[in-house]
């Protein structure tokens, strides 16, 4: 009797611990912290733009819809985050990687001056990252570009 009680015991643990790695992904976990290292203290300025599917910024083009993008810039220096938008105004706070099960999004909070209609937060997928380019998919409508989905591909400057 006392011997089950002790196989349940380290079968229990067991089975817990099983069900921590689950979570604590390896793949999920060295994405996140490849993503977080490969942006940190690093400028970024946009290659390529798109306004719900729309191509309306391409680096080196000289017939733009909205030129303005070459002022399009991430900016992070240790946990702050100076984002410039296409309008130059720029906006300053702090910057995370979060995760939800395979997506990985850079979110943007305590931004000042609070941009319109976001409470002061953005946030990004990360849909596709390395150490020379990503590409961020804005997660809400923006209201200064028509309420579109918009999607920067980004380089470091």
């Amino acid at each position: 009797m006392r011997q089950n009680i002790i196989d349940y015991g380290i079968g229990l643990i067991l089975v817990v611990w099983l069900a921590g790695c689950a979570i604590n992904d390896p793949v999920a976990v060295s994405k996140k912290r490849q993503i977080t290292d490969g942006i940190a203290n690093k400028r970024w300025k946009a290659l390529r733009v798109e306004e719900a599917g729309v191509l309306v910024y391409q680096e080196g083009k000289t017939d733009n819809l909205f030129p303005g993008y070459r002022n399009y810039e991430l900016q992070f220096t240790g946990s702050r985050i100076k984002l410039t938008e296409f309008t130059k105004e720029t906006f300053e706070g702090d910057w995370s990687i979060s995760q939800q099960g395979s997506r990985v999004y850079l979110v943007l909070q305590n931004l000042t001056p609070i941009p319109t209609e976001t409470q002061g937060e953005l946030e990004y997928e990360v849909y596709q990252f390395d150490d020379s380019q990503m590409t961020l998919v804005a997660t809400k409508t923006n209201r200064k570009t028509g309420n579109t989905i918009n999607t920067y591909t980004l380089v470091p400057q």
